[in-house]
């Protein structure tokens, strides 16, 4: 679990140091303004990462509806926060701030994780 986080890392750290450079050679000059709001995303990939650690632990604990109940919610949330952010914003960082809300809300799971293991008599996380 630990390693496919590690990965994760080092993707989204060789994406920060070489896509800025190759966003304008692929798609043309017009696309460097993207960089920013590319470079904003970034985090986010490792935000997400953090899903391989929490769904095994969820789903032995029998505690899958956890997972769809946090996602549900957060698309709703981050869609209506993209209706609110773009009245005032440009239509892409609405969708960059939209999209990290959505993968940080999902970091309440690894807080229910931790409810759950600190008051379930019998459980333990560590590998038999």
């Amino acid at each position: 679990l630990i390693g496919a986080v590690g990965l994760s890392v080092l993707a989204t750290i060789g994406a920060a140091i070489v896509a800025p450079q190759l966003i304008p050679l692929v798609y043309g000059a017009d696309f460097a303004r993207v960089i920013p709001i590319f470079l904003l995303l970034l985090p986010i990939n490792i935000i997400a990462s953090m899903h391989v650690v929490t769904v095994p632990i969820l789903r032995i604990l029998r505690r899958v509806w956890a997972i769809t109940l946090t996602n549900g919610s957060g698309i709703l949330l981050a869609t209506g926060l993209y209706c609110l952010l773009v009245r005032t914003l440009p239509s892409l960082p609405s969708v960059g701030f939209s999209i990290l809300f959505f993968h940080s809300f999902s970091l309440l799971l690894f807080l229910y994780v931790w409810f759950l293991y600190r008051h379930r008599k019998g459980v333990s996380l560590q590998p038999a």
